[in-house]
């Protein structure tokens, strides 16, 4: 097994958090990672802060969940063109769903489906941009940075005409996957109106069923988030379901959602931020910039010997 580590960034408590973590400041800054290799294949979780999460990177591949709540998976109806137009058209063909002036926003690109809809993962350059500093003050490099949903277990079932959505619940913090690059982030107080939202945008395409995924919120390993059965979310979950005919099912976890989201972690669908501006090729080239005046004196100097 290859060397893997998925490391979890937290929302920032405020907007002034976010602004100062930058520099030394990074250093500190809060993290869950999941280190994965032969020794450890289902996946080890620590809690500290960035600089010690980049000391167990060497020869992995870094992936990032970033905050679902900071990130807008939508989709949008093109037709079929090339990548480099596509990627010019979708962020102005989103417009009417964005609060924000696109021109503030970053789209990254995902598949296109049969019936022509693009999936795209939207979130505010400066949130982007402040993760990308907290990363390098530490020399962390990231292969894959992601929303938290393409954690979420999903299962593709050509055979089957309707689909299968899986929900992740840790403490009052939930994750809903629709789709091979859809879902979204929400409150459990907001359970309820989430999965009405989710199934009048379904439409005729409701799910055949809905997995819950309930993860262990303090890594105890105790009985007590067996009671989501037994609560008020979990009697309005299933009536809504019965009331569709969605097949409902709860998966009780002893690991906790980090653990989880990394063993249930789908790079094959996942939409990597790290496109456009932001590609680690881009990356690679603005930390070379300052540099190449002197790259290209040497590369003179080496000629002329």
């Amino acid at each position: 097994m290859r060397k893997q580590l998925f490391i979890q960034l937290f929302a920032p408590t405020s907007a002034h958090d976010s602004e100062e973590a930058s520099g030394e400041a990074a250093m500190a800054v809060p993290a869950s990672w999941v280190l994965r290799d032969d020794d450890r294949p289902a996946g080890s979780l620590f809690h500290g802060n960035l600089a010690e999460a980049a000391a167990q990177a060497v020869g992995a591949r870094v992936s990032v969940l970033v905050p679902g709540a900071d990130v807008l998976l939508a989709q949008v109806e093109l037709p079929a063109m090339k990548a480099q137009r596509l990627a010019k058209a979708v962020p102005y063909a989103l417009e009417e769903q964005l609060a924000e002036d696109v021109d503030a926003l970053h789209v990254a690109i995902g598949e296109q489906d049969k019936q022509g809809r693009v999936s795209n993962a939207v979130v505010s350059r400066t949130r982007l941009e402040a993760w990308l500093e907290q990363l390098k003050a530490v020399g962390l490099h990231a292969d894959v940075m992601t929303p938290e949903m393409f954690g979420v277990h999903w299962e593709q079932d050509d055979a089957a005409e309707q689909g299968r959505w899986s929900m992740m619940i840790e403490g009052q913090r939930g994750l809903l996957r629709t789709g091979a690059q859809t879902g979204l982030a929400f409150e459990m107080d907001n359970l309820s109106s989430v999965l009405k939202a989710s199934f009048d945008d379904a439409g005729d395409n409701l799910p055949a069923a809905l997995r819950v995924i309930v993860c262990d919120d303090d890594g105890s390993g105790s009985d007590s988030d067996s009671g989501f059965e037994t609560s008020d979310a979990y009697r309005s979950l299933a009536e809504m379901c019965a009331a569709q005919n969605i097949d409902l099912s709860l998966d009780v976890r002893d690991e906790t959602r980090s653990v989880t989201l990394a063993q249930s972690f789908d790079e094959q669908h996942a939409i990597n931020l790290l496109q456009g501006d932001y590609s680690r090729k881009q990356q690679f080239e603005k930390i070379l910039r300052p540099w190449r005046p002197a790259i290209i004196l040497l590369g003179l100097w080496l000629v002329m010997q």
